[in-house]
């Protein structure tokens, strides 16, 4: 990675760190004191969690002397601080040492770290780089790292996703074609080899590299028993980190070749064309460059294999894949889907350039007539229903079912046609609603929701939301529970009393996680909750599960 894009994003990591633990330390130091008064084993799982965070991120991003300090207070807690035996010395060493991180962290903001003559432009560093390099989940719960990592993940060209939370990385995983994960073993909820475990259940081949603060050869051995890629210690070495996650891919490449092309046709296999939609959606939401799907069934081909043979039925299959693959050259390619059905992506072209493709393949075919041993003449038809992808929102499930209801209808029809589903059909925008006083926070989420094709209204507080609400039907309110004038829970009573839209989901965004709050909102309907605060990413994903289920 360029030397200078380097450096900005460790300043934007530093910044960031420096602040968040500048906010808390004063209540770090009094969970200092109160644990040595009361030895509460509550306060010690908080405490180590958050210095060997800190310990980890702080080395990470060139933060020596807080990495060596809060590196000390972990080794304190582990060592001295965890029997009733503990030499006061031990007690005030922790306090000694949470006192220097506090100075530390505050002599470089007094030091002009956060001056405006240091302030990053983020679209000098968070540029897509073209075509995808692969999908990344990130799993830590430090969110100043989970910042870090994905800037420079995102930097060298891949897809990223991150989150603090095992439940939303395991959902994550099981909805969308990830490429590998990075995950922390040490995590409050659910440890690392635990979350090994869920995901290998859902992806047993995906790759897995682990991070630790623990260095012990009982972690990294457990870690290599488990089948893990790699385990990389914190702090993380990011040039280690990149030539890892590259090499591993391309390895998985390499294999996938073998293990995504169909043995008997040549033709890439129904497991390949995930990914290939997920690669082509992305050019398209970068460059603008249009793409149409086919499905492709043979007619009548289960009576042909019946009568002749399925050796004169794989010939058949041979040829007519063949034969496509010849005419698509480079501006698609072909899958075989099952059986005698068969996927085709056209890169860069409409659905009417598309159909005119298949036309001139459907010629070639019905031209050269199959001949059987007995002598006997098979000319072989085929039925297509093509799709072209039009909304940014779209998933691959919801353009099959488009494709795949153009193939019923060409069948319905009379077979051996192709039939287009215009693009605009059965297409309606969600209308979202985003409640929030925050003006900076509406806009940033109104400005990403409305590159994915939704249409954004927004409302500054309760009173304002209900009103907009009994004018507009909207799909899917984002609620912060804290509002003026009328608060974010009454807001959810209304919403419950006057039946806005029996269909509309709700996802509530608050600062405040307790229990207590989230029951409540779920009583009154709430479908999900985001905790500020959150990854766009994240919001991004809950919306578009939500959305099309």
């Amino acid at each position: 990675m360029d030397v200078n894009k380097m450096s900005a994003l460790i300043l934007k990591a530093q910044k960031a760190f420096l602040v968040e633990k500048n906010k808390v330390m004063g209540h770090i130091a009094k969970q200092v004191i109160m644990f040595i008064s009361t030895r509460d084993k509550k306060l010690y799982d908080e405490l180590y969690r958050f210095f060997h965070s800190a310990k980890g991120t702080a080395g990470t991003i060139e933060l020596p002397a807080i990495e060596k300090v809060a590196a000390d207070n972990e080794a304190l807690l582990v060592n001295q601080l965890n029997d009733d035996q503990t030499e006061e010395a031990a007690f005030l060493q922790l306090i000694f040492n949470t006192g220097e991180m506090f100075r530390l962290i505050n002599r470089h903001l007094e030091a002009g770290v956060l001056n405006e003559h240091d302030s990053i432009d983020p679209t000098e560093i968070d540029q897509p780089q073209g075509m995808s390099q692969g999908k990344i989940m990130v799993l830590d719960d430090d969110v100043q790292l989970l910042d870090y990592l994905s800037d420079v993940l995102k930097n060298e060209g891949f897809q990223v996703y991150i989150t603090s939370n095992s439940n939303d990385a395991i959902d994550f995983i099981k909805n969308e074609a990830v490429d590998l994960a990075i995950i922390d073993i040490v995590m409050p909820e659910k440890s690392g080899f635990d979350m090994f475990n869920d995901v290998i259940k859902i992806n047993k081949e995906l790759p897995i590299v682990f991070l630790t603060g623990v260095g012990t050869p009982h972690i990294r051995n457990e870690a290599l028993r488990l089948g893990a890629t790699n385990i990389l210690r914190k702090p993380v070495d990011v040039d280690e980190l990149l030539a890892q996650i590259k090499g591993t891919l391309k390895k998985v490449e390499a294999k996938n070749e073998l293990y995504y092309v169909d043995e008997l046709t040549g033709a890439y296999t129904r497991k390949r064309f995930s990914q290939q939609f997920e690669l082509t959606k992305t050019k398209y939401l970068n460059e603008g460059e249009v793409f149409s799907v086919a499905f492709l069934d043979l007619d009548y081909f289960k009576t042909i294999n019946d009568t002749y043979g399925h050796l004169f039925g794989d010939k058949m299959l041979i040829e007519f894949t063949s034969t496509i693959r010849h005419h698509l050259n480079e501006t698609g390619d072909l899958y075989r889907f099952g059986g005698d059905e068969f996927l085709v992506i056209f890169r860069n072209l409409k659905a009417k350039a598309a159909k005119e493709l298949i036309e001139e393949i459907r010629t070639e075919i019905q031209s050269k007539p199959f001949v059987t041993e007995q002598n006997d003449q098979v000319v072989l038809s085929f039925s297509a229903g093509i799709a072209e992808f039009g909304d940014k929102s779209e998933t691959k499930t919801i353009l099959l079912e488009k494709a795949d209801k153009a193939l019923y209808i060409a069948k319905e029809k009379g077979k051996n046609q192709t039939y287009i589903k215009e693009i605009n059909a059965s297409i309606t925008k969600d209308k979202i609603l985003v409640v929030d006083e925050e003006p900076m926070l509406r806009k940033i989420i109104e400005t990403r929701l409305g590159y994915l094709g939704y249409t954004i209204d927004y409302a500054s507080d309760g009173q304002m939301a209900i009103d907009k609400m009994a004018e507009t039907r909207y799909d899917l309110i984002l609620l912060d529970l804290t509002l003026p004038k009328v608060t974010g829970i009454d807001v959810l009573k209304q919403i419950k009393n006057r039946r806005f839209n029996d269909d509309q989901k709700t996802i509530i965004l608050t600062g405040n996680a307790h229990a207590a709050i989230k029951t409540e909102a779920l009583q009154l309907g709430a479908d999900d909750f985001l905790t500020k605060p959150f990854s766009l990413d994240m919001l991004e994903h809950k919306i578009k599960k939500m959305m099309t289920t």
